[in-house]
């Protein structure tokens, strides 16, 4: 089996290589990401060197955020906002680019509901 280092050393000797590598590492990372999952928001913010600088998380009441790609997701507006506004505030959030990921499913689902035929 091939280390990690040879491994790095082979795939940059290919000019694509080399090139998709550096778009990556030009490319600006957002340095903050939440997470909104039926039970909680979470979020997370990084360094300009990639350290974790910190992380909050938000409990939901059951109920308030629902998985569904039909209806409306949030079902509980206030208890999402005030979640939202604590985890922002706690990482003292300002006017910034964000990434948000949603997950719509527990990690106890091993698969999702069957489609319905309509």
């Amino acid at each position: 089996m091939t280390s990690a280092p040879t491994f790095h050393q082979g795939i940059y000797k290919s000019n694509l290589a080399r090139s998709v590598a550096r778009w990556l590492d030009a490319t600006p990372h957002t340095p903050l990401a939440v997470e909104i999952s039926p039970d909680r928001i979470s979020a997370a913010r990084w360094t300009r060197t990639g350290g974790l600088d910190g992380f909050a998380v938000e409990n939901l009441p059951p109920g308030a955020i629902v998985p569904s790609a039909v209806e409306a997701n949030i079902v509980n507006a206030l208890a999402a906002r005030t979640a939202m506004t604590n985890v922002c505030n706690k990482l003292r959030t300002k006017d910034e680019e964000v990434a948000l990921l949603q997950r719509y499913h527990d990690e106890d689902t091993t698969e999702m509901p069957p489609a319905t035929a309509g």
